[in-house]
């Protein structure tokens, strides 16, 4: 969502002329706005310009430079587990690289406790198309994205996963974003080789600027809504679903001295059967610099 105090990223303006980064004098889109690989691209689009809320659980699609630190605890039946997160994404013009690592931990009555350091994840992503209404309110991109995750070689990482993905995001208006994402994770090692799932997500948040939400030091506040989902493709698990809903909020502070903190929280519970095989209720909190 908007970040900076410049009068061009919102406002209490109606109109095209209120909406963040449009100019109403291209509105008919023209050649001259398209760029890229068979001018796929817009230069009209709100995309890369820090304006798309940060997910709390599912997968960044925005163009970013930051460091996440992220926390998950989920309580099931007769278990707990707990996992501590940090990411660090770098971006270069379009093209984002990000490299992350976690600590994890389950814990069941009667069993000794599985805890590791997780799968080292090294991902990239890039705009591929983009569309942008005439008047402004509809604005869509679509991103390709890769991750490739080799183990750490612990209790709980010993394959390595590649997820291909594809992303859109969407802003409609000012305010309301649907971010939805789809991907293939294909496990290759010595415990589950071979296994294939469908990793899907839909992210829906609505900003809300200060001058509604005055938090203090907040530029925006932005409720969120996700749904997070596997459904498996093959072996003996074949067609078995896990759906999960969060609800949280974001926090965008302002900036200082050019970094700017993003705090969010959520509350996560299993929304069909399998989700509840696994879990009752979970949290999230995370705390992102953006820089």
């Amino acid at each position: 969502m908007p970040l900076s105090l410049d009068p061009l990223a919102g406002g209490g303006k109606s109109g095209t002329d209120s909406i963040p980064y449009f100019d109403a004098s291209k509105a008919a889109g023209g050649d001259s706005d398209r760029y890229g690989f068979l001018g796929l691209l817009d230069h009209r689009s709100i995309y890369g310009k820090d304006w798309f809320p940060e997910p709390l659980l599912a997968d960044e699609a925005d163009v970013d430079n930051e460091v996440a630190i992220s926390y998950n605890h989920f309580e099931g039946h007769d278990a707990q587990s707990d996992e501590g997160h940090v990411e660090i994404e770098k971006s270069f013009g379009l093209l984002t690289l990000e490299i992350a690592g976690g600590y994890s931990s389950e814990r069941a009555l009667d069993e000794k406790t599985q805890e590791g350091f997780t799968n080292i994840e090294l991902g990239a992503r890039y705009p591929v198309a983009q569309y942008v209404s005439p008047n402004g309110f509809v604005d869509t991109t679509l991103v390709l994205a890769l991750e490739i995750a080799p183990p750490t070689h612990t209790r709980v990482s010993k394959d390595t996963e590649i997820v291909p993905k594809i992303f859109s995001l969407t802003r409609l208006g000012e305010h309301l974003s649907v971010r939805m994402g789809l991907g293939n994770s294909i496990r290759v090692g010595i415990e589950d080789r071979g296994l294939s799932s469908l990793e899907y997500d839909l992210v829906v948040g609505y900003e809300l600027e200060h001058d509604v939400l005055p938090i203090p030091y907040a530029t925006s506040t932005v409720p969120i809504l996700e749904l997070n989902g596997e459904n498996f493709l093959n072996q003996e698990i074949a067609g078995h679903n896990e759906l999960t809903g969060t609800i949280g909020f974001r926090v965008n502070f302002e900036s200082v001295s050019g970094i700017q903190p993003k705090l969010g929280l959520g509350y996560i519970v299993p929304i069909d059967h399998g989700a509840r095989q696994e879990f009752k209720w979970g949290m999230v909190a995370s705390l992102i610099f953006e820089y």
